[in-house]
């Protein structure tokens, strides 16, 4: 029995490793818990890391003995600076697909690349009148559709027609690079769509928001500095006017709204943090 189920946990290994899929994840100051779970991550996977802070050495080591590719940088260039030296080397290793993950993803023990790269081959074959640039993990429907924004982490690029696009657009360093990827695929009639097959995927349940009291109610939110508001502002203006330039109004309208948000937040969050 135990010589049996060590059988299938080696076909299994050699099934991920072969995979046409990959996995790319940017560390900044990660935290144990983090880099544990990377490590985690990479024994039955091919993972991409590009480090945008000092890590130590020893962390370092374990994650080039680990990874199927690491950069450390030891400078914070941004995510879309990272991504794309991820991209290029993924795609001249000969990987097809690329799966963006953040660092404080949560990846449960369901997480099988093997089903979901049959679920894109279904969907490849279900649609054939559409091409698509990526398929989304974030999404909570329980059926199939196509998704107008979406979000970096837990999106599976098609690297070929990312490639023939162009890459993440690095004048946007980290807010909005998803946006700016989505008008794009928009413009050259690209598709995003949402896949099924994500109960293993959680982004929420890690991210660093504070709760704040406004009045009466509780809001949850998050503070950031004032350069990367400022940043952001000016991204959001410039994704406004590209919208515009392409003739994208539908997305205009979506993007104008999504910047009303984002102006309420960064309002809120000015207001008292809430103990927990």
């Amino acid at each position: 029995m135990a010589l049996c189920l060590w059988y299938l946990r080696l076909e299994k290994l050699i099934l991920m490793k072969d995979s046409n899929i990959c996995i790319g994840i940017i560390l900044f100051n990660p935290t144990n818990d983090e880099i544990n779970s990377l490590i985690r991550l990479t024994n039955e996977n091919n993972v991409y890391v590009y480090v945008n802070s000092n890590i130590d050495n020893e962390v370092k080591s374990v994650l080039h003995e680990k990874t199927k590719y690491i950069y450390c940088s030891n400078v914070n260039f941004g995510i879309s600076k990272a991504m794309n030296h991820l991209f290029a080397e993924s795609k001249k290793d000969g990987f097809k697909y690329f799966m963006c993950l953040d660092q404080d993803t949560i990846i449960n023990d369901d997480f099988s690349i093997c089903e979901i790269e049959k679920e894109i081959f279904n969907i490849n074959a279900k649609f054939l009148e559409h091409d698509f640039l990526g398929y989304n993990l974030n999404s909570s429907e329980n059926q199939y559709s196509f998704q107008d924004f979406i979000i970096i982490s837990g999106t599976i690029f098609n690297l070929e027609i990312l490639q023939k696009m162009g890459f993440f657009n690095e004048n946007y360093f980290v807010d909005l690079v998803d946006y700016e990827i989505s008008i794009r695929a928009s413009v050259f009639k690209y598709k995003f769509i949402n896949l099924l097959n994500n109960k293993f995927f959680d982004h929420k349940s890690n991210q660093a928001d504070t709760l704040h009291s406004i009045f009466c109610f509780t809001v949850r939110t998050r503070r950031y500095e004032y350069s990367r508001i400022k940043q952001s502002i000016l991204s959001y203006m410039n994704l406004l006017f590209f919208s515009i330039k392409k003739l994208q109004i539908y997305l205009f309208i979506k993007l104008f709204r999504s910047f009303l948000i984002y102006i309420y937040f960064r309002l809120i969050s000015i207001f008292p943090i809430k103990d927990s």
